[in-house]
């Protein structure tokens, strides 16, 4: 009868550690996490070694462990927050157009004039919008947090294989895992 010794499973690097913290602080791009921990400059490479971090047993394990602890009451305040997100934008007008015909028009649109400052392009209108980009980018990391969404499908483009062989190292690599 052959036993089974019980390796002790290796803890994380401290990178990996990094990773994780930066993957969770910016909502769970780890495209932005590796090129920030690791220091990768290439946008494909960065990416290409999210992807194979983000499917890493004992990353898996400590995003989960992170997302465990992260308290319903927090989200709901954060979502809050980032619902209430603003951004601020501005309308350019001609100078010859006074303030209180800015004020009306800018109110004609729906929003609410911050101020009026004078540039070279003219009269600039500053008002205050939501913010889509907050509200989605704060949602979205925190339903990945707690495993709300399927896993992502990736389409890679590999150059120099034919898909005869790429099918066969798919398959031989699931094999292993099982």
């Amino acid at each position: 009868m052959i036993k089974k010794v019980k390796t002790k499973e290796k803890a994380l690097k401290p990178n990996d550690k990094k990773f994780v913290a930066e993957l969770v602080q910016n909502g769970g791009n780890a495209t932005k996490a590796v090129k920030k921990v690791y220091g990768v400059k290439s946008e494909n490479y960065a990416g290409v070694k999210g992807n194979r971090l983000i499917r890493n047993d004992k990353i898996i394990k400590e995003i989960e462990r992170v997302a465990d602890h992260i308290p319903n009451s927090l989200l709901v305040e954060k979502h809050l927050k980032l619902l209430k997100a603003k951004e601020v934008q501005r309308f350019i007008f001609p100078t010859r157009v006074k303030d209180d015909e800015i004020i009306a028009m800018v109110a004609d649109a729906g929003f609410t004039v911050i101020t009026i400052r004078p540039s070279p392009l003219g009269k600039m209108a500053f008002y205050a919008n939501d913010n889509p980009r907050a509200i989605k980018d704060g949602l979205d990391m925190a339903y990945k947090l707690k495993g709300s969404y399927e896993p992502e499908e990736m389409n890679l483009k590999f150059k120099g294989f034919s898909k005869d062989q790429l099918i066969d190292s798919i398959m031989s690599k699931i094999a292993k895992k099982k």
